[in-house]
């Protein structure tokens, strides 16, 4: 899909004001990436704890309190965390370090945004 996105809509790529401009959003999914080099020497995007990547939520939740975006956030946990973000039932790390980095990615949404806590 992002081919073809980049394909039909360049400015849409990357930044939140192309997203809204060119995408109707019924739904939001709050996670981080960035840039790694390969062992090949490219680059590519991998997913990270909140706050270490160029994910921009200040910017995106701004832009959606002024739009007629209603829909639900959910939080994604796709970052290495022992096998939990697979969904393995026996952990490499402790369940505690899990919710500790849950936790963690929790309140760095909240510290960057004024956006309402509902557990």
């Amino acid at each position: 899909m992002t081919e073809s996105i980049s394909r039909y809509a360049p400015e849409a790529m990357w930044t939140p004001q192309g997203l809204l401009k060119t995408f109707r959003i019924h739904s939001l999914a709050v996670k981080d990436s960035r840039w790694e080099i390969g062992d090949n020497g490219s680059a590519k995007a991998a997913y990270c704890p909140l706050g270490e990547g160029f994910a921009q939520f200040p910017v995106l939740l701004e832009m959606l309190s002024g739009s007629s975006f209603r829909g639900p956030v959910s939080m994604h946990f796709e970052y290495p965390l022992g096998g939990a973000e697979h969904g393995a039932r026996e952990l490499s790390i402790s369940p505690e370090q899990v919710k500790t980095a849950m936790k963690k990615d929790f309140d760095t949404f909240q510290s960057q945004t004024s956006f309402p806590a509902e557990a």
